[in-house]
């Protein structure tokens, strides 16, 4: 994974939204040491390793995507351009904190609510791969979602999602 992803960006997107440090604390007291949080090698494997025929050259939407880990992820690795969605404007924020000192310029991170589909829609003209991962329990309009999924223009839809009674206990 080291080889294929810069962990600087992605530990920083992480480190930065826990903490109260600025960038160059980042680096130099942290970044050296960072591992992978849990879970994230596994989802960068299933998620953009596995599909990187979908990303790489492509233009990517990647749909409620919490910090922008996998918008990085997709910029490291060649897409073409990438729009990632987040209704969270405090997660949108240290996204744009790490990504103003990346060397990925075409990349970037709107506010945007799934939920409503008109907006979804806009979002989706002219994306070639669409990520929607980790997202499935949180929304009450699964189903219309998916349909815009399916009915957009995008030749790859690439879904993910974790197991919810693993994670939370839930039944």
């Amino acid at each position: 994974m080291n080889e294929i992803l810069d962990k600087k960006w992605i530990g920083g997107l992480f480190h930065l939204y826990n903490t109260t440090d600025t960038w160059n604390q980042w680096l130099d007291e942290f970044e050296k040491s960072y591992e992978w949080p849990a879970g994230l090698a596994e989802k960068f494997q299933k998620v953009l390793v596995k599909n990187f025929q979908y990303i790489k050259d492509k233009r990517i939407a990647d749909l409620a995507c919490n910090l922008g880990y996998l918008s990085l992820g997709c910029s490291a690795i060649g897409a073409k351009s990438v729009i990632g969605l987040e209704v969270r404007q405090p997660y949108i924020d240290v996204f744009n904190r790490v990504q103003k000192h990346s060397p990925y310029t075409n990349i970037s991170v709107v506010n945007a609510n799934l939920e409503n589909i008109n907006a979804l829609n806009q979002h989706l003209i002219g994306i070639e791969t669409i990520l929607y991962t980790g997202h499935f329990y949180h929304t009450s309009n699964n189903l219309g979602i998916l349909n815009t999924l399916t009915n957009s223009k995008a030749s790859c839809i690439i879904l993910e999602s974790i197991s919810v009674k693993k994670r939370h206990g839930y039944t």
